[in-house]
This record gives structure tokens, sequence and C-alpha cells, in this order.
């Protein structure tokens, strides 16, 4: 089986943008008019887009969304923690392994362990904003508090570079699109 059937199990939507008339768009809009049709058999939901419009630069694009654990994970596989001096930096590389192994699951289920309340709501600080003084609040979401400050912390060390490597990681994935 060919790359093309397994398209809609990695992307969520596929665009190709040309012009109809150019010369440079011809490549994309003939690729696009030959595989449709066999395309959509091997991915029936996936959204097969076509924009077409005079003098338009040939494009092929789709969405892909990154997580911080996958920004941290790329910065890991590719020694993005290097400090000022050169050298790889202990304490992030151990912040980012740390960060790894957070129980996300645990994370989201503790999230609700307090009835009625949910302390990621939009603008939380605004409506209710001594709600981790709240004795009853304080004690339902104790886990929920320790785990997110935790993951928020290393995250914080993670992002703590001198040359802003984080933001460097997050482009070079999204260039790899």
């Amino acid at each position: 089986m060919s790359w093309k059937a397994g398209l809609s199990r990695q992307l969520p939507v596929l665009r190709f943008f040309c012009c109809t008339k150019s010369p440079s768009s011809r490549g994309v809009y003939t690729w696009y008019k030959d595989n449709y049709e066999y395309l959509k058999k091997l991915n029936p939901t996936l959204p097969l887009q076509i924009r077409t419009t005079e003098n338009a630069m040939p494009a092929v694009t789709t969405e892909l969304s990154f997580t911080n654990f996958d920004v941290v994970r790329f910065m890991l596989q590719t020694g993005k923690f290097v400090d000022g001096n050169g050298s790889i930096s202990a304490s992030r590389v151990e912040a980012a392994t740390e960060y790894l192994k957070t129980d996300w699951p645990a994370i989201r289920r503790e999230r609700w362990a307090s009835p009625g309340f949910d302390p990621e709501r939009p603008h939380i600080e605004d409506h209710d904003p001594y709600w981790k003084e709240d004795p009853t609040k304080a004690s339902d979401l104790a886990t929920y508090i320790q785990l997110k400050e935790a993951a928020d912390e290393q995250l914080t060390e993670i992002k703590s570079g001198p040359n802003r490597e984080y933001a460097s990681a997050k482009n070079s994935l999204i260039m790899m699109q």
C-alpha cells in the first residue's frame, strides 16, 4: 500500500493552492486532478481542498499542531538545551526529562476533584482570585495543584534558555511540516 493510503491518519486536511492557467501552477493543478479520486477512495474522511485564483503561488499545505510535549521531546532529541557557553544544560535536560514523565491523565482526572469547580477555567483569577485559599477547594485539588505546579515549574526551567531555544525548536517543528 502506498503512502497515500495513510494520509488521513496523519493529516487533518490537505490544501492545494494554484492558478489554473499559470505554467508555474500546472504541476500542482495536474497532480490534484489526476490523484483526487484515488486519494478520496483511500482517505474518504480527509478533506482535500483546492483553492484556485489568478496568479496564485502554487502550494500544498496542511495543519499540524504541536503540544509542549512534542516540542520538549524534539529539543531533547536534537540537543537544543545549550547554555550561553555552548555546553549542555544539565538542569534543563533534567527538567525536560521529568516533564515528559508527567502523569497527564492524573492531572486531567484531578482537575475535576472539586465538584462544580474548574481550576483551568478561563479568567479564573478574575472570577475567583482566592480559590487556592478556600480550604475545601485546596483540599479537593491538592493533588492537582501539586502535579500542575511541578509541570509548570519544569516548563519554566525548559524555556529559560539564554537563546530562546524553546521558541526556536517550536519554529523548527513548524518548518518541518
